[in-house]
């Protein structure tokens, strides 16, 4: 478990590795998700249709856009462990604490609502 160690707290380093468990139990194949562009900017909605085997295909009404941690949920999940391992040595440098919350589906298990 990669990170792990760097999550800001015991109880939400726990749940992500339920959920991101319980999302790879499911062993889905194909799905469309919608995620926005980073925050720091205006965001607009980015739809992601993935299909194994191919390389997931991105629907968005404009032409720049940089998906917030990846294209498909586990390279979102990925995103979220690299950040607050980045993010959690940067704020102790600075004499902070991090504060990072994410949010999941109760029923499929993916990182819903990342702030």
């Amino acid at each position: 478990m990669g990170g792990c160690d760097n999550w800001p707290a015991a109880s939400e380093r726990k749940l992500f590795y339920q959920e991101k468990a319980a999302w790879e139990a499911q062993d889905i194949k194909a799905y469309r998700f919608t995620a926005r562009t980073r925050l720091n900017i205006p965001t607009r909605p980015v739809t992601i249709t993935v299909t194994e085997g191919t390389e997931p295909v991105i629907e968005s009404e404009h032409d720049h856009f940089d998906v917030l941690y990846g294209k498909t949920i586990l390279d979102i999940y990925t995103g979220i462990e690299d950040t607050v391992r980045e993010e959690k040595q940067s704020y102790a440098e600075a004499g902070y604490s991090l504060k990072f919350n994410v949010r999941y589906n109760d029923q499929y298990h993916y990182p819903e609502f990342i702030w």
